[in-house]
């Protein structure tokens, strides 16, 4: 039987999408230890030799020319959020979050924030110094986590848990990361503005019953509690009781974010009781005389980068076949009776560029039909149809290129894939139709930021019944839909802006050849690529905050450690 991707060891991502306060994309288908922190500066030069015969007689890691060794030992990212800092604001310092062995807690892990821009500007780095190093805290020595306590950063604010179920943030300018409740504990599922110090989460009611009735209930009432990781600030704070979830309907009822460029503001939608509509409410955070009812009976709810205008799904049946809800657009400071309606029958929404939307209304055939709407405020009846069949949106371009599916491989995860402008005034690209593109990090398709090229991967072995599927990194220029090949056996592939690529193949127990290469300014590849490090365990472009690739080795050799990678490509 054919054995899935050998992709998982090798993490490569592109900060531009990582964080809360955006608009993601839906999913068409069903996202020996030892203290190896030694003391020291930045090592600027190569590794010293290893001994292959204790590494199964692989050879030794080998460090391209160019990158830099920030922390060395065993280091490892974060894998379920973001492992480094994102914030709106690009001048803002670029912090990493790094796991390596907790040398005084045998067994556990301990959690390290990184200043990168020091570390760029040559500041060096010392994470066991005695008396303490401000540009490489140690944040608990008993990290943790699970699918409700996932660790990352969130702009300028890592979120994170240790062993005994505490949530903390840490901000920079921070020394320690800060308990976010006072007496409670199980906080859960939060988030924070892509910038400034605002955090949300959500803490459990435990209750058999309806609170203030006898009425008893499945369903999970939750407290929103929310505030400032400021200097000084006090324990979040409850904002509102909710129904987080309920076993016994369809659907995910509950929705929190906070707003860009609002990051001070929070809403959430949520049932008052089990099986209510919901209530959509905002509140500017640390201000309770601010809450306010947007509208009742509202779904599936956005608000565009510049936070003028709510959009969402009325009167959303849950239980349709298939699915749908009506679509209306309202002002910000309104509330739904300002609404206009654009669409009927709508089962998703999906932002495309700035303001435009993606539309897919809902359709019993299966799939459904895709459509465009430029200009939702000043022209909403100029409504584009796309295509048909469609099943989900899995990205779009700031330009408002969007790529969608119209199949799904439930057993590996594939799905074909398509491109078109949400105007409708190209034809597009059909990149793949016989689901062979993988879906989900590290390799879901991604657009270059000027929308120019998309890069993607396809399965190149799926008539083999018996071995391990072999992915094709590839790169599409949308202006004629030329495709060129990146390299094959791909384990993730990232852009660097829109001046190259990073990518690492040569998969092979968990790690694989770490890679650049630069894209000329027609949309094509260059010739050649560039090797950064072999043997790389994990890997992040720091684009568009950085041109740098900072990347990890973890493989009980001597060159492991913690690596940043300057990328300068020639002019061209």
């Amino acid at each position: 039987m054919k054995s899935l991707f050998r992709v998982a060891g090798v993490l490569a991502l592109g900060l531009g999408g990582i964080g809360c306060g955006s608009n993601a994309p839906a999913n068409p288908g069903p996202d020996a230890t030892s203290d190896a922190m030694s003391d020291g500066g930045v090592d600027v030069g190569p590794p010293p030799p290893t001994d292959a015969s204790v590494d199964g007689g692989k050879p030794p890691a080998m460090v391209g020319a160019g990158s830099v060794r920030i922390v060395p030992g065993q280091v490892s990212f974060l894998s379920s959020g973001g492992p480094c800092s994102n914030d709106s604001d690009l001048k803002a310092e670029i912090w990493c979050a790094i796991l390596t062995p907790a040398s005084e807690n045998p067994g556990m892990v301990a959690l390290y924030a990184v200043n990168i821009t020091r570390a760029l500007a040559g500041v060096p780095l010392s994470c066991t110094s005695p008396i303490g190093d401000p540009n490489c805290l140690l944040l608990t020595r008993g990290f943790a986590e699970d699918s409700t306590h996932k660790a990352g950063f969130q702009g300028s604010t890592l979120l994170y848990s240790d062993q005994t179920g505490v949530s903390y943030g840490w901000r920079p300018g921070m020394l320690n990361g800060r308990r976010l409740t006072s007496g409670v504990d199980d906080v859960h599922d939060c988030i924070a503005g892509k910038t400034g110090d605002v955090v949300a989460c959500v803490h459990d009611i435990p209750t058999a019953f309806i609170p203030g009735t006898t009425i008893a209930t499945q369903a999970v009432f939750s407290e929103l509690v929310a505030g400032h990781l400021g200097p000084g600030s006090p324990p979040l704070a409850v904002v509102d009781t909710v129904i987080s979830s309920d076993p016994t309907l369809d659907g995910t009822r509950f929705q929190m974010r906070l707003l860009t460029p609002l990051s001070d503001t929070l809403a959430w939608s949520s049932p008052p009781t089990p099986g209510a509509p919901e209530v959509l409410k905002v509140q500017k955070v640390g201000d309770a005389a601010s809450q306010r009812v947007v509208a009742s009976g509202v779904s599936h709810w956005l608000v565009p980068p510049d936070g003028l205008h709510w959009i969402w799904l009325k009167d959303f049946d849950y239980d349709g076949k298939p699915a749908s809800g009506t679509l209306q657009i309202a002002p910000f400071s309104s509330d739904a009776s300002a609404a206009t309606t654009l669409m009927s029958k709508v089962s998703n929404v999906y932002l495309a560029g700035s303001s435009s939307l993606a539309v897919l209304q809902a359709s019993s055939q299966g799939g459904g039909e895709l459509s465009g709407i430029v200009d939702p405020v000043g022209k909403p009846t100029a409504i584009t149809s796309l295509d048909s069949g469609v099943i989900g949106v899995i990205g779009s371009s700031a330009q408002g290129h969007l790529a969608y599916a119209k199949t799904f491989d439930f057993i590996f995860g594939l799905i074909d894939l398509h491109v078109k402008n949400v105007d409708g005034a190209e034809q597009g690209c059909l990149l793949d139709f016989r689901e062979e593109v993988p879906y989900g990090a590290p390799l879901t398709p991604r657009f270059l930021p000027s929308g120019r090229d998309i890069i993607w991967s396809r399965v190149i072995n799926l008539d083999d019944p018996f071995g391990t599927l072999r992915v094709q990194g590839r790169i599409t220029r949308l202006s004629d839909c030329i495709t060129q090949n990146v390299t094959n056996d791909i384990g993730s592939i990232a852009p660097l802006g829109d001046e190259g690529l990073t990518f690492s193949d040569a998969i092979d127990d968990g790690t694989g050849t770490l890679s650049i290469r630069q894209i000329k300014r027609d949309g094509t590849l260059a010739s050649e690529s560039t090797v950064i490090q072999t043997r790389a365990t994990g890997s992040l472009s720091l684009y568009p905050f950085a041109p740098v690739v900072v990347y990890s080795v973890n493989i009980g050799d001597p060159a492991d450690g913690l690596y940043l990678h300057p990328v300068v490509f020639p002019a061209n």
